[in-house]
């Protein structure tokens, strides 16, 4: 995948398909499929750099199978350096709420001095609201919308 130069968050997960000697009864699959939960990598890709996912592969289903429950990737570059190590990806949803709740509290601290300068700095609140909003998921905007037309 090309990735642009800078800080990239890759989004990614295990998964290998094991032939079944029978057809499954219920699906008619011949197949298993074996599968980990999303996990996240945040690089800092250098120009016209490549790098490769590196982890130690399953050789049967059983093994696939404890593979992808406690499944690690690494990021490796060119000259077979670590770049980055995988980890889940609600770890990096975490610490981006985080950001965003440190980011509001000193928007709330710098404004919160008296109402008349809150009026005064209308249109300053308005842009920085603007530029939260994009970074917000779907529930903290719902969650917002609620707050809003309840009060």
């Amino acid at each position: 995948y090309g990735l642009k130069a800078g800080e990239n968050l890759i989004v990614f997960k295990y998964e290998s398909i094991w032939s079944k000697a029978k057809r499954d009864q219920e699906t008619g699959s011949r197949v298993d499929v074996v599968e980990s939960e999303p996990l996240a990598v945040l690089i800092t890709a250098k120009p016209g750099a490549k790098y490769n996912f590196s982890f130690l592969p399953a050789d049967n289903l059983r093994d696939a199978k404890q593979l992808a429950d406690s499944f690690v990737a690494q990021i490796i570059d060119e000259q077979k350096n670590l770049v980055a190590e995988s980890v889940a990806l609600n770890a990096y949803k975490k610490q981006e709420q985080q950001k965003m709740q440190k980011e509001q509290e000193l928007i709330l601290e710098k404004h919160s001095s008296s109402a008349a300068s809150i009026g005064a700095e209308e249109g300053v609140i308005l842009e920085q609201l603007k530029a939260i909003w994009p970074r917000a998921n779907a529930d903290e905007k719902k969650a917002f919308l609620v707050w809003v037309f309840q009060k």
